[in-house]
């Protein structure tokens, strides 16, 4: 259970929700052999790992975005400030997009 809290809180610093797909990725991106074996388990298998844990609570994706049947394991203590990776608005100035563009411009020709 420490390695799927260690995941989930992960996600949680980059602000993602920590769905199951998600969480099974980052759970092979940790070190020490647990994490890898959690990896390689069933999504049911880690669903319910993540049911019994009284510091998670799983929510079934029912708002009909994202993939179907997605599942996320949410912390109980905390506000999730999660970013909107279906979300079409950009919330950043054109001049962040102008200058990118001109960066990879100048790095591309090297």
């Amino acid at each position: 259970e420490a390695e799927v809290l260690r995941a989930v809180w992960s996600l949680y610093g980059d602000e993602l929700r920590p769905y199951g797909r998600l969480l099974r990725k980052r759970l092979a991106e940790q070190p020490g052999p647990r994490g890898k074996q959690l990896h390689h388990c069933t999504d049911s298998q880690l669903r319910a790992v993540c049911e019994i844990s009284p510091s998670l609570r799983v929510q079934h994706d029912e708002s009909g975005e994202g993939v179907a049947g997605e599942w996320s394991a949410l912390l109980v203590s905390g506000s999730p400030t999660f970013v909107d990776v279906y979300s079409e608005v950009d919330v950043y100035p054109e001049e962040v997009w102008s200058a990118a563009k001109a960066y990879f411009e100048a790095v591309g020709g090297q």
